[in-house]
């Protein structure tokens, strides 16, 4: 059993004043060839020579109960869901498969007790067990060997769903112990961590604390939801660069280095005959416009690798196609689940890998919020190419703007081609929010100047500004919110305090028990925090930590930083600080 028990008096204080300091701007990888980067969800069933067309790389939806239904028994290469099949015929055709290994068979079920979250019907949650879970993922490397290219270790372990979601030390201890089976069986292989649902960095916070960056990639989808009256949104309005800006900075504090995938992004293109629709709606051409510019918005801006969810819908039935995440497909489901037409989005990404496959990413001329320019260049030539679209509001609605670009030959993706419709232009563009692309040849543009950061002249502190209230606990949970699950674990304290009358104390026998507050806060803000803390016992191996969450309108995360991270016990009573500049578009901090 583990025990961990904490006594703490934070007495917090935000100073608040400006901050002077310019952000530097973003590093970002120039040598991966596009059809290196591009990547769509797939599975077993579906036609590997046109997936080949479209992508680069396959992540497939890997059932772990269809391959080992009975424990050492490995059918991966019998039945209809043939992967031997299909992983040679993808490698055949140029293109890089990794396994996303989800669910679990019955027998490797470890005995977990149902949430009380889960209502008055309880829901089992099936948890794997973890070595059980480390073999299957050497056996699959051992097999497939140089066939697959990378293998992701589960799908959204902190998904909303009881059944399939996993606590952070659970996930974290599985993690723990598939990646030295995996670099077992191939130790140049990349172990994904699994695709997070959002960047969920106070989950991958206290998931590492278990798994200690034993993964190669961290992993995350994004999805641009509106509402089930109006659709889902263009990337550029919801802005895909926060939820990459908040994995980087938790990447560059905690594991740097580590590349960054978001393996899930993609729109539903199918609504009911009423005019019901998911929140990520869009029509078919706009949904194609949304892919092709989020994947370019991507790639300027630090991610490593994106996969397009999905290649086929889920179902053909007109019924259910107007569900979330139903009709994200490429192509259409045509019955008994085959590959159907091909959408305008199939068209868009293979006119892009067949015509701009070999390109790199070069730089930024233009990053909106109206006109958008990407360069890219082949390695070896002075041959280039010019991304160029234009955009407006919260969804494509027919936005046109002229524009001076470079002279070539322009390929404008058109459904039925995998080439585009070509011509020649002058330069002198007519920009929609369809991207196009301008191939020439010579020199680079000259690109907007790196601003030179300001050196950071802080103004004398204004008074004291506390926004806490009862941060020093005088008052007991006066203020703060505490989980009603975690009650039993967190109570005022009057037999050991720092100063004052009170101090809180926490004490539990899992990853967990915390209190939280709200304040206000505004971009570029300086928030100061100060406390003490006193770490009396620690038999967990685990650590007290004070985490600052920053969100944005909506309660969008914007990301996390950590305040302080006690590790062990304490001789008596520590201080506690730090600072965190509030990034832009901060409403709240928690």
């Amino acid at each position: 059993m583990k025990r961990f028990s904490i006594l703490a008096a934070l007495t917090a204080v935000l100073v608040i004043f400006l901050d002077l300091q310019q952000a530097s701007p973003d590093q970002v990888s120039g040598n991966v060839p596009i059809k290196e980067f591009l990547g769509v969800n797939a599975q077993v069933a579906n036609n590997p020579t046109d997936l080949a067309q479209v992508a680069g790389w396959v992540r497939d939806y890997h059932k772990w109960d269809w391959y080992e239904a009975t424990q050492g028994v490995y059918t991966w290469s019998t039945g209809w869901q043939n992967l031997d099949r299909f992983y040679s015929a993808l490698k055949s055709l140029g293109v890089k498969v990794m396994p996303g290994v989800e669910r679990v068979p019955d027998w490797a079920l470890q005995p977990t007790p149902t949430p009380p979250s889960s209502g008055p019907t309880p829901v089992p949650r099936r948890v794997p067990r973890y070595d059980a879970h480390a073999s299957y993922l050497g056996a699959l490397v051992s097999h497939y060997g140089d066939t697959i290219a990378a293998v992701e270790n589960y799908n959204e372990p902190d998904t909303w769903t009881i059944t399939d979601r996993l606590t952070p030390g659970e996930f974290g201890a599985m993690t723990a112990q598939d990646y030295p089976s995996v670099k077992a069986a191939n130790p140049g292989i990349p172990m994904v961590l699994a695709g997070m649902a959002g960047s969920d960095t106070p989950y991958l916070d206290a998931m590492d604390e278990w798994a200690v960056g034993q993964y190669d990639v961290l992993n995350f989808h994004w999805y641009a939801n509106g509402d089930e009256l109006n659709g889902g949104i263009s990337p550029e309005a919801l802005n895909v660069f926060d939820p990459i800006d908040e994995m980087k900075a938790w990447r560059d504090i905690y594991r740097p280095g580590k590349p960054i995938w978001v393996t899930e992004f993609g729109w539903d293109t199918s609504m009911a005959a009423d005019g019901r629709k998911s929140k990520i709606y869009a029509p078919e051409a706009s949904a194609a416009n949304y892919l092709l510019r989020a994947l370019f918005l991507m790639m300027g801006h630090g991610v490593d690798k994106a996969f397009v969810y999905l290649y086929r819908d889920t179902t053909d039935n007109p019924a259910y196609l107007h569900y979330l995440y139903f009709s994200a497909g490429l192509v259409v489901d045509q019955w008994p689940e085959t590959d159907g037409r091909k959408k305008v989005g199939w068209y868009y990404l293979a006119t892009l890998k067949n015509i701009l496959g070999d390109y790199v990413f070069d730089g930024i001329v233009s990053g909106g919020p109206n006109i958008y320019r990407y360069e890219f260049r082949l390695p070896g030539t002075d041959k280039r190419a010019a991304v160029m679209w234009a955009r407006d509001g919260d969804r494509d609605y027919g936005f046109q703007s002229s524009y001076s670009g470079p002279p070539g030959l322009l390929v404008e993706p058109t459904v039925g081609s995998t080439s585009g419709t070509q011509s020649a232009t002058d330069g002198n563009l007519v920009l929609t929010e369809r991207p196009v692309f301008v191939l020439y040849e010579g020199s680079p543009p000259i690109l907007p100047p790196t601003p030179t950061p300001i050196p950071r002249v802080d103004p004398p502190p204004r008074a004291t500004d506390e926004r806490l209230v009862n941060g020093d606990f005088e008052n007991g949970f006066d203020g703060w919110y505490i989980p009603s699950w975690f009650s039993s674990s967190v109570s005022p304290s009057w037999s050991r305090v720092h100063s004052g009358l009170k101090s809180l104390k926490f004490e539990g026998d899992w990853v967990g028990p915390y209190v939280e507050q709200s304040v206000d806060v505004s971009p570029g803000d300086i928030v100061r925090f100060s406390g003490w803390v006193n770490v009396r016992k620690n038999t967990s191996g685990k650590a007290f930590k004070a985490i600052l969450k920053v969100y944005a309108q909506w309660n969008r995360p914007l990301g996390s930083f950590e305040l302080a991270h006690v590790p062990g016990t304490t001789d008596g009573w520590v201080p506690i600080s730090s600072t965190v500049v509030m990034p832009d578009s901060t409403v709240r901090a928690e």
